[in-house]
Formats: C-alpha cells, structure tokens, sequence
C-alpha cells in the first residue's frame, strides 16, 4: 500500500511539473503573440508551485 503511495505521489508531482511547463510556453506565446501584432507586452508571469516542499512551479 505504502508503495502505491509512493508511486501516485510521484505521478502527481510529474502532472505538476507538466502543468508548470506549459503554463510558463503559454505565458511566452502570448508575449510572442503581442509582440507580433505590435501590442504591448505585459510582464511575464512565472509559474511556481510549492507541492511536499519540492520547487515544482506555478502561481
């Protein structure tokens, strides 16, 4: 059972590693976007999330 655990808790922080990447590749698309049409950028948002004290992104 205590491995079961292990191995969801793992599946999850690779879900949220996942998660943080794409939200920071959308951040920048829309950066490239603006750029591209001649608007203003806004700042760039990163994406940090705390999960089990491990650095994993979004915020």
């Amino acid at each position: 059972m205590n491995e079961n655990v292990n191995l969801m808790m793992k599946h999850m922080l690779r879900l949220a590693e996942a998660y943080e990447k794409l939200l920071n590749e959308v951040v920048q698309l829309r950066q490239e976007v603006a750029i591209l049409k001649g608007g203003k950028v806004k700042e760039k948002k990163i994406y940090n999330m705390k999960i089990l004290g491990s650095q994993v992104g979004g915020s």
